[in-house]
């Protein structure tokens, strides 16, 4: 990877619903870029590591945890928050971070603060019709952010673009959709034949 390559960090994870489009994002820019930079940036779960690793992306630990729902909580949250801050800024810096993509729930927040900080474009993906906590959170820094809803926008305080780009789909299970739609068409017509029957 040469040293002027686009470097980009996809923000969060936590589940499969954040981790998912983000990967499927990522997959459709590397071969759009192929000289991109392309890492990964979570908090440690397996389901992060393993599709992160089997899509060919790097990965990036970075501690995080939900709101707190007590004052013992408060404390650990705040001090993990600004730890981790710290450290994403020091990613960002070092890696020489061209833009972070946030996708969503409390894994994406220290990254994403980090880049609204350092002035790294920041671009927000919001899979649901009411935008998450961490969405609302961050959008006042944000460049950009893609919705699968048109109503989402009504929903968001911002001054960036917003932009309705619908539901990413890897690439791999979107060739299984279409090998699989012909089965599923013939097996809705035998159906509705039967009933007419």
């Amino acid at each position: 990877m040469t040293k002027n390559a686009v470097h980009i960090v996809f923000s969060g994870g936590g589940t499969a619903g954040h981790l998912f489009p983000g990967l499927a994002v990522a997959e459709r820019l590397a071969e759009a870029i192929p000289r991109a930079r392309i890492t990964f940036c979570g908090v440690g779960k397996p389901l992060e590591r393993q599709s992160v690793a089997g899509a060919g992306f790097e990965y990036f630990t970075l501690p995080a945890r939900p709101l707190p729902r007590g004052v013992g909580e408060a404390v650990a949250f705040v001090l993990e928050q600004f730890s981790s801050f710290v450290a994403a800024g020091r990613f960002l810096r070092e890696e020489r971070v061209d833009a972070v993509v946030g996708l969503g729930g409390y894994a994406s927040v220290p990254m994403a603060r980090a880049a609204i900080r350092r002035n790294v474009p920041l671009v927000l993906l919001e899979q649901n019709a009411v935008p998450g906590k961490a969405t609302r959170w961050l959008a006042h820094g944000a460049s950009l952010i893609c919705t699968s809803f048109d109503q989402t926008r009504a929903k968001l305080r911002c001054r960036c673009p917003v932009r309705m780009t619908g539901n990413p789909i890897r690439r791999r299970f979107d060739c299984r959709r279409r090998l699989l739609s012909p089965i599923v068409e013939d097996a809705a017509i035998l159906s509705a034949t039967g009933v007419a029957s």
